[in-house]
């Protein structure tokens, strides 16, 4: 599921959920699926829609090495920490 989160597969993605697939569970690292997103530079849009149609991503997970979104998304520099920011603060549940 993490590499479909990473790839923004927003189709195969809503098939897993429909199926019941958990989105918080994580890696061997601790990240879960939104970390994968956004580490794949997903923008606002495919965030909402993959936290939205997940039935809420955890957006205060942190990795085991104490990573949370916002620091992921500032190391992985490939989306716009701006987005992040408002995706967090917003709890993930409204457009970003």
């Amino acid at each position: 599921m993490w590499v479909l989160y990473q790839n923004g597969n927003l189709e195969s993605i809503a098939l897993l959920l429909e199926k019941g697939a958990d989105v918080n569970i994580t890696d061997d690292d601790g990240d879960a699926a939104l970390a994968w997103a956004i580490m794949g530079g997903a923008d606002g849009e495919k965030l909402t829609a993959l936290h939205g149609g997940a039935g809420g991503g955890d957006v205060q997970a942190v990795s085991h090495s104490g990573r949370g979104l916002l620091h992921i998304a500032a190391q992985a520099d490939t989306v716009n920490a701006n987005t992040v920011l408002g995706f967090w603060m917003r709890g993930g549940s409204k457009s970003c």
